[in-house]
């Protein structure tokens, strides 16, 4: 009885905190997209601004693209296995003419996004003399 006692008040605490957890990752999502909207707005991606005469924070948009594949429609347009479709496997598919360039296009996506991050830089102090 002792030990349920004790579970009940450690389990009502890890309960708190990780709704304290979800609430703080929930405020911290709407920062980082005003930050992205403040820097969007300036037309800029990356922006120092000191603080006092010790700090600078450094705001940056990142921009990620990358490209994917529909491996399956690849596979199945050219009678492969999907194992095979990568970067290399449809480059020699290409090559031995079993799917043209403009083809392959059409099975391939663009993936778009950005994150903010923000970093404190310490400025370093000036040397006197």
């Amino acid at each position: 009885m002792e030990n349920d006692a004790r579970l009940v008040s450690l389990g009502r605490r890890y309960i708190e905190i990780m709704d304290s957890m979800k609430d703080l990752e929930e405020e911290r999502s709407e920062i980082k997209q005003k930050i992205a909207e403040i820097l969007e707005e300036e037309g800029i991606s990356y922006k120092e601004v000191p603080v006092g005469e010790t700090e600078i924070y450094k705001f940056k948009n990142n921009f990620r693209s990358t490209k994917s594949f529909d491996k399956d429609g690849i596979a199945k347009e050219i009678g492969w296995e999907r194992e095979d479709i990568d970067y290399v496997g449809v480059s020699k598919a290409v090559e031995h003419n079993l799917i043209n360039s403009e083809k392959v296009k059409q099975y391939q996506a663009t993936n778009q996004s950005s994150f903010v991050t923000v970093r404190v830089a310490y400025a370093r102090p000036r040397k006197k003399g």
